[in-house]
């Protein structure tokens, strides 16, 4: 009956591909198990894209039907068929042990002798080929006269775009496809046919390579012992997915797999092709692919992909390893190397990195660069801009060549924040020796960098470094600017001396009207000294200096960028907080908000954080539910955004999401949210230590809902331990974990410890925020029922 079968199946090849299916089903209307057949075929095909051109003559394999013996397999169902022949899902059924694999059966002997050679290539190929991420051979020869190879069976789905996996794994799985190709390279092999249909996701998460039915041995090829593809039936490819210079008859190269992993890329980051040449002839297929537009996008997975589908080979990367490092590079935040050099670029890569270990005290990187930016250029000696700038170009070139993997220092991309800083500090002296304004401005911003990772001894040096040169050369705050001051008013308030803090901000108060021109550098210190003053007990002095750096914000116009704006914002949202202010905060976090929203997807970033801080207002007055719908939009904003492969800032707004989930019960949900946050946070180096008291107090927070009050109580004294040791003074968070500790307390009747600890924490915020605010009521009640229990217990 096979025969029957491939007859109706090729005439039914000629007709229209809209009417096919139904024409098949009128012919066949008298004999449904030839209907059947047929039909199977015709789904199979439909599944996969033609390899063959417009107008090629298909050949199919013999038709096997299900439960037929074939050699030492029984049929089980027929699963693709192409242009050299069709595979079949079978079960083995000779031997001891039980095996299910792919038979794929070469086309009826009435196949070309190409074909045939191209089909025992393959066998050899795979009987080569040994890598997690290539579907193995098993088998192979001819049996009822049919040539035959037995491979793996996978069991999966094509890799095909998925909007609701994350950027990350997706792109993780594609790193995996790329090592299965460039290990087949590395052993002189060439695919010739990567694409979606040809990649199978297991259920254990495991992309698999198939088909190498097309793929052919370099040597071959570049001893010229490939098919003309200049002829009439050229050899096997698939259009959509081939290089161009394949689709007018140069031979496959490495860099023509190359291309076909960059369209692949492509399909699986936007969900499209990117250009659509299925039906066209050759020549005009050719011309579509040099001739698509360019993206206009300017992300580096954007550039990555460019790279890998440029129209010109020797454009494209030279490897499949180099794209497979350029992505690599892409999910760790570093420089890619289809960037080329440029160091504003590689600034802003070191900038985005380290952004969020900088931003945790309240002062992103981006600020620290700005002001160091207005420092150099904002002189007023105007003579000195040009060697400023120069010094300051040469600096950063010496910082960036101090990460090359080739530079001698054996720090390389990989190096941390404060190995990267440390090396930096040594270039401090070389480059600004004859600038000593320069110099103790650069000084006074390591130490801020230093204090915002709390750093402190470090913080301390580079401080003393910068006031040494202030002294020594006799240079006025005027002459320096207001960079040393506020570095050093950071440094003080980060470490717990509220006092010295408050008298700096005496001084540097005095000169405001001298530093009039650093807006960006005056909004952030008056919101600094406002904050310091709330902690010296000065609530009506913070007030007026909160207001006044509020209004600078709001006649910066144009001075102030609106990314920097979002940072200012946000800033401002803490130090009103910190004056028991919601209103004001949630206004200027409302309008922080507005203004990302509407820089649409290149904020998603700074939207994701800010939905975070929002969410920090109502769970202070204790309305977790609304807390709770804010987490939820960080938590989704941060997955669409390029946190989702920021792998600390993503685990701490998971941390916090965790904890909204746990106050308002949903316990068992929260648990599966911390867990892998818990441990990326937990292995990160010492740098973040002050995540690690976070995490401790979320451990703290399972525990008690579980009722475990013995754990809940050990996190917390090792969340306090933590901040303790680095030196911070106390605040907010010391009064929170007190109260928490307090409340743990009590339900251990541990009564003598959980008084004076929740009367800390009460007179605290009675103090902060004076009686009536529904934070300090609820802590007095807390208190007081603290109190009566442990009367009752005497």
């Amino acid at each position: 009956m096979h025969d029957q079968v491939l007859k109706v199946f090729a005439a039914a090849m000629e007709q229209p591909a809209d009417t096919r299916k139904a024409w098949i089903e009128a012919t066949c209307a008298h004999d449904a198990e030839l209907a059947s057949a047929v039909l199977a075929l015709h789904d199979a095909d439909s599944k996969a894209e033609s390899m063959l051109p417009t107008g090629g003559v298909w050949q199919f394999a013999e038709a096997l039907t299900p439960g037929q013996r074939f050699d030492r397999y029984q049929i089980i169902e027929l699963i693709g068929a192409g242009g050299m022949g069709a595979v079949y899902r079978a079960k083995r059924i000779a031997g001891d042990f039980d095996q299910t694999v792919a038979i794929k059966i070469l086309a009826n002997q009435s196949s070309t002798p190409e074909g045939q050679a191209r089909f025992l290539n393959e066998r050899q190929i795979l009987a080569g080929l040994e890598h997690p991420n290539i579907a193995r051979l098993i088998d192979g020869g001819t049996a009822q006269e049919l040539a035959f190879i037995a491979m793996e069976y996978v069991e999966g789905q094509p890799l095909v775009h998925d909007p609701s996996r994350p950027e990350t794994e997706t792109l993780k799985l594609f790193k995996q496809v790329c090592d299965a190709v460039s290990y087949a390279h590395n052993n002189l092999i060439l695919h010739r046919d990567i694409k979606p249909e040809n990649v199978l996701v297991t259920a254990e998460g495991v992309p698999k390579l198939l088909d190498f039915g097309v793929a052919k041995m370099t040597q071959e090829i570049q001893a010229g012992v490939e098919q003309d593809l200049t002829t009439v039936n050229p050899a096997p490819l698939t259009p959509n997915f081939a290089a161009p210079e394949r689709l007018v008859g140069e031979p496959a190269t490495i860099g023509s797999d190359v291309y076909s992993l960059g369209v692949f890329l492509y399909n699986l980051v936007y969900g499209r092709q990117p250009y659509n040449v299925r039906g066209q002839a050759y020549q005009e297929a050719f011309n579509t692919a040099i001739q698509r537009p360019q993206s206009t996008r300017t992300s580096d997975l954007d550039v990555i992909i460019s790279t890998a589908m440029h129209p010109d080979p020797e454009r494209r990367f030279t490897s499949v390893a180099a794209l497979a490092d350029d992505i690599d590079r892409y999910l760790n935040n570093r420089a890619i190397q289809s960037r080329g050099d440029d160091w504003r670029y590689l600034l802003s890569k070191v900038v985005s990195r380290y952004k969020f270990a900088l931003a945790s005290a309240g002062l992103g990187i981006m600020a620290l660069i700005t002001a160091l930016i207005v420092s150099i250029y904002q002189t007023n000696i105007a003579e000195q801009q040009t060697i400023r700038a120069e010094s300051m170009s040469r600096f950063l070139s010496s910082v960036f060549v101090a990460i090359d993997p080739n530079s001698g220092t054996n720090l390389g991309p990989e190096a941390s924040l404060r190995q990267l800083l440390e090396v930096s500090e040594s270039l401090i002296a070389q480059e600004f020796a004859a600038d000593p304004i320069t110099r103790a401005q650069v000084y006074a911003l390591f130490g801020r960098v230093y204090g915002t990772l709390q750093l402190y001894p470090e913080s301390e040096r580079m401080l003393e470094a910068a006031t040494a040169i202030q002294q020594d050369s006799g240079l006025s705050y005027t002459q320096l600017g207001s960079t040393i001051l506020y570095s050093q008013i950071a440094h003080l308030q980060q470490t717990g001396d509220i006092a010295g803090a408050s008298e700096l901000c005496d001084v540097l108060l005095q000169h405001d009207s001298v530093f009039a021109d650093e807006v960006m550098n005056r909004i952030f210190y008056l919101g600094t000294c406002a904050n310091v003053r709330a902690l010296s007990g000065q609530t009506d002095a913070g007030r007026v200096l909160a207001d006044r750096s509020l209004g600078i914000l709001r006649q910066s116009g144009a001075a102030v960028p609106q990314h920097q704006r979002i940072t200012l914002l946000s800033m401002l949202t803490n130090v009103y907080h910190a004056f028991g202010d919601g209103q004001q905060a949630d206004l200027l976090i409302d309008e922080a908000v507005a203004i990302a929203q509407d820089m649409g997807e290149s904020a998603y970033s700074s939207l994701a954080w800010l939905y975070l801080i929002q969410s920090l207002g109502p769970n202070q007055v204790g309305d977790h539910a609304t807390s709770l719908t804010f987490t939820t939009k960080a938590v989704a904003t941060a997955r669409l955004s390029k946190l989702a492969r920021d792998g600390l800032m993503y685990a701490y707004i998971h941390l916090y999401h965790a904890d909204r989930l746990i106050d308002v019960g949903r316990v068992e949900e929260a648990a599966q949210v911390y867990a892998p946050a818990r441990e990326v946070l937990l292995q990160n180096t010492p740098e973040f230590a002050s995540y690690h008291s976070l995490v401790y107090f979320t451990d703290y927070k399972l525990a008690f809902a579980e009722r475990n009050f013995e754990l809940a109580a050990a996190s917390l004294i090792e969340s306090k331990r933590i901040r303790q040791g680095s030196g911070e003074a106390y605040g907010q968070w010391f009064a929170a974990t007190d109260h928490a500790l307090g409340k743990t307390y009590i339900e251990l009747e541990k009564y003598q410890e959980a008084v004076p600890l929740l009367q800390r924490a009460y007179d605290f915020y009675l103090q902060l925020y004076g009686a009536g605010h529904e934070r300090v009521n609820l802590y007095q009640r807390t208190l007081e029922n603290a109190q009566q229990q442990m009367a009752a217990a005497q």
